[in-house]
This record gives structure tokens, C-alpha cells and sequence, in this order.
């Protein structure tokens, strides 16, 4: 658990990878950095906005 713990701190996408993400305070793969709100928990799923999601269709659409 140590050695997912450690490879977690680059970034979330390793958290993800090693199955440590999300992940809340005081449990392993959280790293405060990671913690973009500040709300204890690190990683946590990204939502997109009303907004974002017809941009992201629209940039898709036009490859």
C-alpha cells in the first residue's frame, strides 16, 4: 500500500492508475496537491459544466 501511496504523487492520473483515486484525507493516494477544492478529497471525479459539454461535442464534431 506504501509503494501505490508513493507512485500516486505525480499527478491523479497515476492515482487512477494504481487505484487509489479519488481518495479522502488521511487515506492513501491523498496528496494535497491533489486536492483542487480544498474539500478532503483528492482526485474526485470531474464534471463538466452545462456549457462545457456542448464545447466538448462541438471540438469532437470538427476533427
Amino acid at each position: 500500500m506504501t509503494l501505490k501511496h508513493i507512485a500516486s504523487a505525480p499527478n491523479c492520473d497515476f492515482a487512477r492508475l494504481v487505484g487509489l483515486a479519488p481518495a479522502r484525507r488521511g487515506e492513501p493516494g491523498y496528496w494535497k496537491h491533489h486536492d483542487r477544492d480544498g474539500d478532503g478529497v483528492a482526485c474526485e471525479p470531474w464534471r463538466p459544466r452545462r456549457g462545457d459539454i456542448s464545447r466538448l461535442t462541438t471540438a469532437t464534431n470538427s476533427d
